[in-house]
């Protein structure tokens, strides 16, 4: 799940009322039914839903005087979701994708902070999260804690609530606790190659030693490879959670090579991103910029 980008068109806007010649005018003055034209955020929705295996169910109406079966979808059955950080254009699709109560999510891993998610309450990310761990999903927000949260409650603000360790993974290291959630065959690995990269070891606990108010430093940075190719997914990654990746395979520089290179932060060269050095240790074949036009990236 990545990206926040599609908007109401004006021109769909302006069809909620009748306008000349307009189909939903003419299907009144007919006296047949108006037919709600969908939004694009629901075709959105539809579609990506379909690409991740949800099939329509056909209708189970006998005539027009018989309304049809509640469900017109099956259930998307998912593996595991990376939230990379909480920025809205990277989750903010999550509580409205996942909405069937049937759908079967295993494992969720949201990187940055959890009090920093849906700040303003509109998406109901808390009441997602309760329902989701009613269902069974392992929810993980490494930030605070590696091991998969009983409640939302444990993680948030609360005295005495410490922060937990930088890690990383590679082939001879994996981390433990995910080994489950990335488990898709002896085929294919992920790889995370930075987990709280601005925490560090204190005198008194874990610190951490990054601007309240950027979130894109916590991004949650992916390898996935197989056999043949490899991929790096980067989501808003500054220059300091590059920084500190290259440093943690500072004595294996050639695994951070790849086919494939998701720019960071949609191409932007703010806070540091996708800084030369950077690109010379992935050295891609192929770089992926993820951007509209409204931000000025890239």
């Amino acid at each position: 799940i990545a990206e926040n980008k599609i908007s109401s068109s004006p021109i769909s806007d302006q069809r909620s009322s009748s306008l000349p010649g307009d189909s939903s005018a003419s299907a009144e003055e007919s006296g047949k039914p108006k037919v709600e034209e969908k939004s694009h955020e629901e075709i959105f929705i539809e579609n990506l839903r379909k690409e991740l295996g949800s099939k329509e169910i056909p209708s189970t109406k006998q005539n027009d005087s018989e309304e049809e079966n509640d469900s017109q979808v099956s259930p998307i059955s998912i593996q595991t979701v990376v939230i990379t950080h909480p920025d809205k254009d990277h989750y903010g699709w999550l509580t409205t994708l996942f909405t069937e109560k049937k759908d079967q999510i295993k494992h969720v891993i949201f990187g940055g902070l959890p009090e920093h998610y849906d700040v303003s309450g509109i998406m109901k990310f808390k009441d997602w999260i309760g329902g989701r761990l009613q269902e069974g999903t392992k929810i993980y927000f490494p930030a605070i804690s590696y091991a998969p949260i009983k409640s939302l409650e444990e993680v948030y603000p609360h005295p005495g609530r410490s922060y937990a360790p930088h890690r990383y993974s590679s082939p001879a290291a994996k981390i433990e606790e995910f080994t489950k959630a990335f488990n898709f065959g002896k085929e294919f690995a992920v790889h995370m190659l930075s987990i709280n990269p601005t925490h560090t070891q204190g005198n008194g606990g874990i610190l951490r030693l990054s601007d309240p108010e950027n979130d894109n430093v916590d991004s949650l940075v992916l390898k996935i490879e197989n056999k043949e190719a490899s991929a790096i997914l980067t989501g808003d990654a500054t220059g300091i959670t590059t920084t500190r990746i290259m440093d943690n395979y500072f004595n294996h520089p050639e695994f951070l090579r790849t086919n494939v290179l998701l720019a960071s932060h949609h191409g932007s060269s703010t806070h540091g991103s996708n800084n030369e050095a950077w690109i010379r240790a992935t050295q891609p074949e192929i770089v992926l910029i993820s951007n509209g036009l409204s931000q000025g990236h890239p």
